[in-house]
């Protein structure tokens, strides 16, 4: 009897430290990014792309301010074409400058996967399943997508969009260039805004892919909140405007 009651607290024992192992690791923010490789977009241009996420990765001073902040990110990169062709690295955690030069060395090491044709929903499909099913768990969930085209193959964007926004996953956009080929009369930035960003998301977009470093720096500073909301920068200006008015004011008073 003595050997039936070890045994069951042992297997009781055992299971609860197998869901303790299994058990994901909560992170202030989890994000997943989606990089178009599409076949619109040259050798060239896949360097500036690439070279602009491992330039974000190697930002000390985003990196030391998160640190500061306390806060924790999981995150992967992944490179998307064709309804069937993703790519990602493995997801990592960063907390500080020396944990995010790590993940940019991995984004550095990482060829290119493809050069197909242009499957957005299909992307965001995926990072749904890669938020879905990683070691993580984020307090907020992030899908940023990049893009220089409009869908031409596979899933539904804006089915994909409704799939995120059910799975309680923000969408933020950033788009290359003008082409509207395939944007049924909408221009690239307008296509994107209106399938794939979400309610509470956010957009930018980058003239050609020579700008494209500094819009997604701005954007991932966003996301990682050492770069101010747009609307905080808005209002920031008119405060600063104001007090200089109050000055000049006070000044022609005296």
């Amino acid at each position: 009897m003595l050997n039936k009651v070890m045994v069951a607290f042992a297997a009781v024992v055992i299971g609860s430290q197998s869901a303790a192992a299994q058990s994901p690791q909560v992170v202030d923010i989890e994000l997943s990014l989606l990089v178009d490789v599409s076949g619109s977009i040259s050798s060239a241009e896949f360097d500036l792309q690439k070279t602009g996420y491992v330039n974000v990765f190697n930002k000390q001073t985003f990196w030391d301010a998160f640190a500061a902040s306390n806060r924790s990110l999981a995150v992967q990169y992944t490179e998307w074409s064709g309804a069937t062709q993703q790519s990602s690295t493995n997801w990592y955690q960063i907390t500080n400058y020396a944990t995010a030069q790590t993940f940019a060395q991995a984004i550095s090491n990482k060829g290119r996967a493809f050069s197909g044709q242009t499957a957005p929903g299909n992307a965001i499909n995926y990072g749904i399943g890669q938020l879905n099913n990683n070691a993580y768990l984020g307090t907020t969930r992030l899908i940023d997508i990049s893009s220089d085209g409009c869908q031409n193959d596979g899933s539904s964007t804006s089915a994909a969009r409704n799939a995120a926004v059910a799975a309680n996953i923000t969408i933020n956009v950033v788009t290359i260039g003008t082409e509207n080929s395939d944007c049924g009369g909408l221009s690239l930035a307008n296509w994107y805004d209106a399938n794939a960003k979400t309610a509470n998301g956010f957009s930018r977009s980058a003239s050609n892919f020579s700008t494209f470093g500094a819009a997604i720096e701005d954007k991932i500073g966003t996301e990682i909140g050492v770069v101010p909301e747009p609307s905080s920068m808005a209002l920031l200006s008119f405060g600063m405007l104001g007090l200089l008015a109050a000055h000049r004011r006070r000044n022609t008073v005296a």
